[in-house]
Order: C-alpha cells, then structure tokens, then sequence
C-alpha cells in the first residue's frame, strides 16, 4: 500500500460488520448510519487498509489519516471531484453538488468544506446529504417546505446511486458534521 493511494470514504454500518477488519482509530462515526474509514485506491476500485499494511508502510492512524485528506484535497482542487454550483435548485435557491467520482461523498470530511460552501451559498447555515459515494449535495438551512422540497430532489436524483448511504441530513458546520434531527 502506498501513502498516496490512501483516501477516506464514507461506508454504512453494514459494510463495516462484511469488511476486513480496519486498524484503530480507522473508523469515525459520522452519524446517520455512516461511518468515515480509509481505503486504498486500486485504479478507481476501493479496498480497505490492512492494519498489516499501515505498519509495512511505516505510517501511523494519524500520519495515514493526515496523508488521505491531503489526497482527497488534491483529488477536489483538480476536478477529479467535480463540483458545482446550481443556481437554480427548489424554491430558486442554488445548491453545491460534488459528484461523478467514488469519493464524492467524502468530502464531507475536508476540512475546507464548509468555508467553500458558506461561501458559493452565501450563509453559514449549512444542510448536507450523502445519499450514495458518488453525490454529496448542500443547500442552505432554511424552512421545512424548504428542507422538504430539496430532499424530494435529492431522491427523485440521486435514487439509483451505486452504494447507498443515507437519506438523512446532517447540519454542515466550521467543525465538521452533525446529524440533523
């Protein structure tokens, strides 16, 4: 395993109870039912890091998990993520979509995602979904009918996604994710 094919991707419980085992402090619940590891890129499939191969790769938890942000950030600044701005989403309101790759859906833990964000949007009140790996939506917080509106989109969308995650929200703040209730 090499560090530079070391990335973070977002997995439901279920894969985590069929998978290989992933060394300690791999594994971040993020809430919803989905949890944030690390795995390997093989040439655009992902397998899960070996504990066995992090100690050959001479890398600690927090060296592999610092080196597979860095990739993810390489991978979102050179479009390999894309990611835009649709100006036009429901009740006229734009949203952010990152999508069209494997990784889309972790980017929810890069740390520069709410800055972007709250800027393309022009709030610091944030909604984010993952429904599957290859989308990551946000939208600003806003009514019910609002909030509404946008998940009936985001379902009539993004329903036939390869690896399903989760229907439900999370708040997007500076610090990262919390499940919206």
């Amino acid at each position: 395993m090499k560090p530079e094919l070391l990335y973070p991707y977002i997995v439901t419980k279920e894969y985590l109870e069929h998978g290989a085992p992933q060394p300690d402090g791999f594994t971040k619940p993020l809430g919803q039912g989905v949890y944030a590891t690390l795995v390997c890129d093989l040439n655009g499939l992902v397998r899960n890091v070996l504990p066995t191969e992090l100690a050959q790769a001479g890398l600690s938890s927090d060296e592999a998990l610092a080196r597979a942000q860095a990739n993810l950030e390489k991978m979102i600044q050179s479009q390999t993520i894309h990611s835009a701005v649709l100006p036009k989403g429901p009740h006229g309101k734009p949203f952010v979509l990152f999508g069209g790759h494997w990784g889309a859906a972790s980017v929810c833990t890069w740390s520069g995602l709410h800055r972007i964000a709250a800027r393309a949007l022009g709030t610091e009140r944030l909604v984010l979904s993952i429904p599957h790996r290859e989308a990551l939506i946000i939208f600003a917080d806003g009514e019910s009918d609002y909030i509404t509106a946008m998940q009936e989109m985001i379902r009539e969308n993004e329903a036939d996604g390869t690896k399903p995650l989760t229907w439900d929200l999370f708040v997007l703040a500076p610090d990262g994710l919390k499940p919206k209730s």
